[in-house]
């Protein structure tokens, strides 16, 4: 019998996803999102439209979220719980909050529902292609009973523990990343106050240690004019620091430089920029609006 997933948040990631999972042959049920263009797309290759969160949730084996954040997967897992059913899993690869994912654990535990958490690393792109990275929050059962679904959209699906293990070591992950952006701005907004060539720093960051996946997204197209080179949101950036700010906050160092990131981050969320990409923090336009 063909698995059914029912999905909830096809956009720009989650629509990769989607495809993924058709290109393996799970049959995928999607509800309108803000953005119809990938719902439309979606629907051409397969997947099927329900009119409710409920109606799909009442025609899936597998329930999976890729929405925004851990308040919104409460919002609409609580508008769920009563017409879940025992035997369906939740999949939840939204980067969220580890005491979210352990709280909706248990409530989901009491109906036979099993929840797991599975946020994911890469682009929309590396979505599409089934080139995801996983970081799985269950135990080792449960995880193995899931693994072919993670696998349609996953390069590599790892157990990191059980409920909550898995955002815990995404929120680190992109602590690192987001991070790692930030210093670029600085770095690059400095090369830009003072004369240096981007181009030349650019080529001589890429022989030594400096070099990173976001450098070489954010900067090789930022030196032709092209800001959008590390497509996630300031606003998504922002939400991530600001979670990861529990993990890190038992060490003075790691809180301070939690802060200070943050507070970079907060700034174009302050002035209407959150939906930018946060590559686009070298862009002269947003700079000064932001500013």
């Amino acid at each position: 019998m063909t698995i059914r997933i029912g999905f909830i948040g096809a956009g720009m990631m989650g629509s990769g996803i989607c495809k993924s999972l058709l290109r393996a042959g799970y049959g995928v049920t999607v509800i309108a999102h803000r953005n119809r263009a990938p719902i439309d797309e979606l629907l051409s290759l397969g997947a099927i439209e329900a009119e409710s969160t409920t109606d799909l949730a009442a025609g899936a084996d597998v329930i999976m979220l890729c929405v925004d954040r851990a308040e919104t997967v409460e919002a609409i897992m609580a508008g769920l719980a009563s017409g879940l059913r025992s035997g369906q899993y939740v999949i939840d690869v939204t980067t969220g909050k580890p005491e979210t994912s352990t709280k909706l654990a248990s409530s989901l535990a009491a109906n036979g529902v099993t929840y797991i958490d599975a946020p994911v690393t890469g682009s929309p792109v590396h979505a599409a292609a089934g080139q995801l990275a996983s970081m799985v929050g269950a135990e080792p059962a449960v995880f193995e009973a899931v693994k072919p679904v993670l696998d349609a959209y996953s390069a590599q699906a790892l157990l990191f523990g059980p409920t909550g293990a898995g955002i815990t070591a995404k929120l680190l992950n992109n602590f690192v990343t987001q991070s790692s952006v930030q210093i670029i701005m600085q770095a690059y907004r400095a090369a830009r106050r003072n004369g240096v060539d981007w181009e030349k720093l650019y080529n001589t960051m890429l022989k030594g240690a400096a070099r990173s996946g976001s450098l070489e997204r954010i900067i090789s197209a930022a030196i032709k004019g092209d800001y959008k080179g590390q497509q996630f949101s300031i606003a998504n950036a922002c939400k991530d620091i600001d979670y990861a700010g529990a993990l890190v906050a038992a060490d003075p160092d790691g809180a301070r430089i939690q802060a200070a990131i943050l507070a970079a981050l907060q700034r174009p969320v302050n002035a209407g920029l959150g939906d930018r990409f946060v590559s686009e923090m070298l862009d002269p336009e947003v700079e000064r609006r932001a500013s």
